[in-house]
């Protein structure tokens, strides 16, 4: 299938999210480094690392109401639905995958 027509039927929010996780996946910070509270570097050092973890959990939470929302479609709306989860969890899936050896460096781990 097309991906802009995927990218069509995924509406403004999962898009949002979608470029977001891309986002913080590009730029995970390295555990231990300097903080600096000034600048730009105050949002890669502190601000990406805490919502993270709330990313994940509105991706999940996505993937969810995408399920629940399976039931009163039609069969082209079941086909969008059951893609968007999937692609919900993809996504939540990279973000672990990117984010645990940082978390786990600073658990000390």
């Amino acid at each position: 299938m097309n991906l802009l027509i995927i990218l069509k039927e995924m509406r403004f929010l999962r898009l949002l999210l979608l470029f977001t996780t891309l986002f913080f996946n590009i730029w995970v910070p390295v555990a231990g480094t300097h903080e600096s509270y000034e600048g730009v570097d105050a949002f890669f050092n502190t601000v990406v690392p805490s919502l993270a973890p709330l990313i994940f959990m509105v991706l999940l939470l996505d993937a969810l109401m995408s399920r629940v929302m399976i039931d009163g479609k039609d069969e082209l709306g079941k086909i969008i639905a059951r893609r968007n989860s999937y692609i919900s969890l993809i996504l939540a899936f990279s973000l672990v995958l990117f984010w645990a050896k940082f978390y786990l460096e600073l658990l000390g781990i």
